[in-house]
């Protein structure tokens, strides 16, 4: 098992980001009240390794089954309107992954028509 905070995220997501120039979403779980304090401080270093690594919260958010996530995105070489194009691209991950009546009942991303 690799531990935590050798680099090797970085290492990844560096060879990522060069593969991917046009832009990469990611999704990590939504901080929540409530959780145990353990899973609090996990999601938290999350969100600071992704920013850290360049990547911006994205001004939508998504259920996944039922999970509430914080997207980002490293937005490499897309054009100003990357917001826009993010919603829309993340959305359609999953509407080319799972059949219909699963994406229209487990997937919500806010300002994505229904359906």
């Amino acid at each position: 098992m690799l531990d935590k905070g050798q680099g090797y995220g970085s290492t990844c997501l560096e060879e990522l980001k060069k593969q991917y120039s046009d832009g990469i979403l990611v999704e990590a779980e939504a901080m929540e009240e409530g959780l145990d304090p353990e899973i609090t401080r996990q999601r938290g270093r999350r969100l600071r390794f992704y920013r850290r690594s360049g990547f911006r919260p994205c001004k939508f958010a998504a259920n996944v089954f039922g999970v509430d996530y914080q997207i980002h995105l490293w937005a490499g070489e897309l054009p100003g309107c990357w917001e826009t194009l993010a919603a829309r691209e993340y959305y359609r991950i999953y509407q080319a992954q799972l059949p219909k009546q699963w994406l229209e009942k487990h997937i919500y991303v806010e300002g994505q028509p229904e359906g």
